[in-house]
C-alpha cells in the first residue's frame, strides 16, 4: 500500500472536496461508505462536515472488524463512540450489526436501519445467463480486486477455483487476483496446495499506471 503520508494527504484532498461540494452544492443528504480503521474516522470527519452545515449523512460500515476495534480497548471505543453518533443514520448491513449499534452503543434502533444485503432476483440471473461476452478464446476472467485477507473470502474463492477445475462442463476459466493484504502470502501457498497454478494469478499490489 502507499506510504502512510501519501495516504494522509490523500485523505485530506478528500475531505477538502466534501467540504467544498457541501458548500457549493448544499446536497439534500450524503451516503458514506466507510471500512473499519483510519477510513472510518475519514468518513466520520465527512459526516460532520455535513452535520454543521445542516445535511443529513447516511453512515454504512463495512467489516467486523469495526466491532473488534471497539471492543478492542476503552480508547477505540470511546474515540468511535463519538463517530458513531455523528451520523443522522447507521445504516447496517446484517442483525448482528444493528444490535451492536443500537444496543451496545446505545444509538437506538430508530437509528440503525436494517439494509439487506443484495441478493440476485430471478429476473436478473436472466440477463447474466443471455450476456454475450463478446470475441474471446472461450476462457472466462474472473477479477478479485481488494485487500487479501481471510475476512474478504479468499480462501473460500480459492477452494471454488478448485471446485470449478473439476466440474464436469465447466467451460475454461482464469481468476485474476489483485491487492496486498496479510494473507497474500498463505494465499500463495494455498494456490500451489489446490495446483491453481495455471489458472490463478496473485498479481499482489497494483497502482493506477499499471492497472492501465
Amino acid at each position: 500500500p502507499p506510504p502512510y503520508l501519501q495516504r494522509l494527504l490523500r485523505a485530506g484532498l478528500r475531505v477538502s472536496i466534501t467540504l467544498k461540494h457541501c458548500i457549493r452544492k448544499r446536497p439534500d443528504v450524503i451516503l458514506l461508505f466507510a471500512s473499519p480503521g483510519a477510513s472510518f474516522i475519514e468518513k466520520s470527519i465527512m459526516a460532520a462536515i455535513a452535520r454543521l452545515l445542516g445535511i443529513k449523512t447516511l453512515m454504512f460500515p463495512r467489516g467486523a472488524a469495526l466491532v473488534t476495534q471497539y471492543q478492542a480497548s476503552r480508547l477505540h471505543a470511546t474515540l468511535l463512540r463519538l463517530c458513531f453518533r455523528i451520523p443522522t443514520l447507521m445504516l447496517c448491513q446484517g442483525q448482528a450489526y444493528q444490535e451492536f449499534f443500537a444496543v451496545e452503543v446505545g444509538l437506538g434502533l430508530a437509528r440503525c436501519p436494517l439494509i439487506q444485503n443484495w441478493t440476485a432476483t430471478s429476473r436478473l440471473l436472466k440477463i447474466g445467463a443471455t450476456r454475450l461476452y463478446g470475441d474471446n478464446d472461450g476462457t472466462l476472467e474472473v477479477l478479485f480486486l481488494g485487500w487479501i485477507e481471510a475476512e474478504k473470502g479468499i480462501f473460500e474463492l480459492l477452494d471454488c477455483a478448485r471446485r470449478l477445475c473439476d466440474a464436469a462442463g465447466m467451460p475454461p476459466f482464469r481468476m485474476i487476483i489483485a491487492g496486498e493484504g496479510s494473507a497474500l502470502a498463505e494465499a500463495r501457498h494455498k494456490v500451489e496446495d489446490l495446483g491453481l497454478a495455471s489458472v490463478v494469478q496473485l498479481l499482489g499490489w497494483i497502482d493506477s499506471e499499471a492497472a492501465e
